[in-house]
C-alpha cells in the first residue's frame, strides 16, 4: 500500500482530493478527519468571500460533519494571537430551517454559540465577550427584541424604563437572522466566523441520484415534460391553472411516490429559503454554510429566466440570472 504524502509545501489540497487520497493510503479514520478537517478549514481561510460547502455523497455526509466539527474545535483552542478567529459549528434540522426568522431559532443559535464561547478556552481571558455570552445565556429577552404579543409583556415593560431599551443588542422585529448575525458578529470585531449546516436530517444524493430526483420534478404533473415546462407553467398566463395544481396537486400527479416527492420539495424549498435569506440579505461575508447539492440544484433548474414562473412544488420568485449574479459573490466547496 502506498504512503501518505502531504500535499507540496505552498499548495493546497482540496478536502475532496485529501479525503480520496487518505483513503487510498488506508490512513485511520480519526486521522483522516483530522486531515480534511485542516484542508477544509484552510480552503475556508483562503476565501475572501461567503463560503458555502456543498454536499454530495462524495464524502458520506457524518463523516464529512465530523470533519467540520473537528475543524471547529481547533480553533477553540488558543492559537497565540489574541485576534485569532474562531469558527463555532452550529445545525438547524430541517424544519428549523423554515422557522429561521421566529423566536426558537434565535434561541436555539445563539444559545449554543454562547456555549461555544464560554468552553472556548481561546476566550477564556476575553471578559468582555464572555459576559455577552453570559447574558445570551441569562437575559435572552434582553439580547433579542421580538415583536410583542399577549403571551410575552417582557419587551413591553422594558420600553418604558428610560435606557433600558438601548441594551437590546439585536432587534428581530426589523432585520432577518442573517442581518442580525451580521450585527451580533460586529461586537466580537468579526472574530467569529459561524459555520452553519442546514439540513442535518436531510437526503444527500450522488450526482446520477440528483438527475433522477431532477427528472422526477420535470415529469411530475400529467400533461407535462422538460420541454413543455416553461410555456405550461408560466405564472403570468396560466395563474389560475398554477393555483389549482398547487392546491390538489395528487389530482395532477404523475409521479409513483407523491409523498415523497412532496417530501422532498418541502426539504427543498426549507433549505433553499435559509441559503437564500443569506445570499440576498446582506449577511456578513465571514460565514460558511453547509448543504446537500441537489438543492441547489434543484434551485438553477426550477427558478427559470423568468419572472414568477415556478413548479407547482417549488414556490420560487426568484429566477436564475438573480440567483446566479449573487452567486458570484459565494466561493464553493464541494464535498
Amino acid at each position: 500500500m502506498p504512503e501518505y504524502e502531504p500535499a507540496p509545501e505552498g499548495y493546497l489540497r482540496t478536502i475532496l482530493a485529501e479525503y480520496t487520497h487518505c483513503q487510498e493510503v488506508g490512513l485511520p479514520e480519526d486521522t483522516i478527519i483530522a486531515n480534511c478537517g485542516t484542508s477544509l478549514g484552510a480552503e475556508i481561510f483562503m476565501s475572501h468571500r461567503q463560503t458555502h460547502v456543498i454536499m454530495d455523497a462524495s464524502i458520506p455526509p457524518e463523516k464529512l460533519t465530523a470533519m467540520i466539527q473537528w475543524f471547529a474545535a481547533q480553533t477553540m483552542l488558543p492559537q497565540g494571537d489574541e485576534h485569532s478567529v474562531v469558527f463555532p459549528y452550529h445545525a438547524f434540522t430541517v424544519e428549523e430551517c423554515a422557522h429561521l426568522d421566529e423566536r426558537t431559532a434565535y434561541e436555539h443559535f445563539y444559545e449554543g454559540i454562547a456555549d461555544q464561547i464560554l468552553s472556548a478556552p481561546s476566550f477564556i481571558d476575553q471578559e468582555r465577550f464572555r459576559d455577552i455570552a453570559k447574558w445570551i445565556k441569562g437575559r435572552f429577552d434582553k439580547f433579542v427584541m421580538f415583536p410583542l404579543n399577549p403571551e410575552n409583556r417582557y419587551i413591553d415593560d422594558i420600553l418604558g424604563r428610560g435606557n433600558l431599551p438601548s441594551q437590546v443588542m439585536l432587534d428581530a422585529t426589523h432585520n432577518c437572522f442573517s442581518r442580525n448575525l451580521a450585527q451580533f458578529m460586529g461586537h466580537f470585531n468579526y472574530r467569529l466566523h459561524p459555520i452553519i449546516h442546514f439540513g442535518t436530517d436531510a437526503p444527500v444524493y450522488t450526482e446520477a441520484e440528483t438527475r433522477e430526483v431532477i427528472d422526477r420534478f420535470y415529469t411530475s404533473v400529467h400533461g407535462l415534460d422538460r420541454e413543455s415546462m416553461r410555456a405550461a407553467l408560466d405564472g403570468r398566463e396560466n395563474d389560475a391553472a398554477l393555483k389549482r395544481m398547487q392546491t390538489d396537486f395528487r389530482a395532477v400527479c404523475a409521479d409513483t411516490n407523491p409523498d415523497e416527492l412532496e417530501g422532498l420539495a418541502r426539504t427543498a424549498n426549507n433549505l433553499y429559503w435559509a441559503e437564500w435569506s443569506f445570499m440576498y440579505q446582506g449577511a456578513p461575508r465571514e460565514i460558511t454554510l453547509v448543504l446537500p447539492r441537489w438543492v441547489i440544484t434543484l434551485q438553477e433548474e426550477f427558478a427559470g429566466d423568468w419572472q414568477s414562473s415556478f413548479h407547482p412544488l417549488l414556490n420560487r420568485g426568484t429566477n436564475k440570472k438573480e440567483y446566479r449574479y449573487e452567486a458570484q459573490f459565494v466561493s464553493y466547496v464541494r464535498c
